[in-house]
């Protein structure tokens, strides 16, 4: 139902330490409480090895992305980069290694948030068969500028993306929500629950919301032709320490101004996808937009209304605070002040669920780079 606000169906947990045995458990897992959470407190852990086996296991994604898949694909998915490996990864990489974002959580300490990680596997996903991988994104891989086509192709890439990352981490979700609090105390359990609950919601409905959107990107994609593709390019004068992929719903821009809300109607937000390239000794952005609507004009004019000495470290602020998929010079990292890490780390952390905090994108700094934007293209 298009009119039906995007959160309508949300149902908070509502913990409780004592049910009776055959009523439904409150962390709303759809199991009995008495095979659920009735004796939580005293179940075994798995080791920490286990658990993340079990969770491997649950990750596994077969079904290429592409709008020819299944009939024309070859074997099935293989690892495919978001982010370009031989360009913008090996730019920002230090001794063939980058740190990667995807690992964050909330608790972990903002020293141990990213992990180094060998440019080769870095930003890699299995969402494309061979030929479709090679056939869709050879032009984006190979681009030594951006144009109207190339800032599609990364887009689309982009979104692609965000849903296996979605779709995956349901399963993820799951396996947590039934092992990650064993042995606890109530109150841990409670607070673990809430957490897992809300980005099991968040997930399901972002795979609706993004399949959505891609419908029109697959259309646009088997033409040839992204019509009333709208797309920007930030060229910065030097190579930022950082690179980045993704798709998100902007809902306030680098002023703190809100764009929309969550809480919209189904079918009425806009999405955004960004990508970072390298290309000579330019970092350029690129974003893309397929929905016509003027949020990410907005948001990118408020980019451009910052000031100079402020514009490369809000876009890095800008990545830590919209996706996990960022990779960043090791270096760059250790030699920043432990309290921007501890924000750009709870940033990073914390994008899920509900309203983003305004602050996240307006400048906390201009210590993250000193580097200034050269040119900026808006089509």
């Amino acid at each position: 139902m298009l009119n039906k606000p995007l959160l309508a169906d949300f149902k908070p947990i509502v913990a409780k330490p004592e049910m009776s045995r055959n009523e439904s458990c409150w962390c709303q897992s759809g199991r009995k409480w008495k095979r659920c959470h009735k004796d939580r407190q005293s179940a075994k852990r798995l080791p920490e090895a286990a658990l993340h086996a079990e969770v491997y296991k649950q990750a596994q994604f077969t079904t290429c992305l592409h709008p020819s898949a299944p009939e024309s694909c070859s074997f099935g998915p293989i690892r495919s980069h978001t982010v370009q490996r031989a360009t913008a990864l090996k730019a920002i990489s230090e001794d063939g290694h980058v740190l990667s974002g995807r690992d964050a959580r909330p608790g972990k300490p903002a020293e141990f948030l990213l992990e180094r990680v060998g440019i080769n596997s870095a930003s890699t996903f299995r969402g494309f068969c061979s030929k479709h991988d090679g056939e869709a994104f050879r032009d984006a891989d190979r681009a030594t500028n951006v144009t109207e086509w190339i800032a599609f192709l990364l887009g689309y890439r982009a979104l692609s993306y965000e849903i296996y990352m979605k779709d995956i981490s349901i399963p993820i979700l799951e396996k947590y929500r039934d092992h990650l609090d064993a042995g606890l105390p109530f109150e841990a359990q409670e607070r673990i629950q809430r957490y897992i609950h809300g980005n099991l919601f968040t997930s399901r409905l972002a795979v609706i919301e993004h399949e959505r959107h891609k419908s029109r990107w697959d259309i646009a994609l088997q033409q040839g032709k992204p019509e009333g593709f709208k797309w920007a390019c930030l060229t910065f004068d030097g190579i930022l320490p950082i690179v980045a992929s993704g798709a998100y719903y902007p809902e306030y821009d680098f002023a703190g101004k809100r764009l929309q809300t969550l809480t919209s109607p189904i079918g009425t937000l806009n999405m955004l996808t960004f990508n970072v390239v390298v290309i000579g000794n330019n970092t350029k952005i690129v974003f893309g937009w397929l929905d016509g609507k003027a949020q990410s004009s907005q948001l990118i004019d408020s980019f451009l209304s910052l000031e100079q000495e402020y514009m490369a470290s809000s876009i890095i602020q800008f990545f830590f605070d919209t996706s996990d998929n960022i990779f960043v010079t090791p270096s760059w990292w250790e030699s920043l002040d432990r309290k921007l890490k501890k924000k750009l780390a709870a940033l990073l952390a914390n994008s899920t669920p509900g309203d983003k905090d305004p602050n996240g994108l307006r400048p906390l700094s201009k210590e993250l780079s000193p580097i200034a934007l050269g040119e900026a293209e808006c089509h």
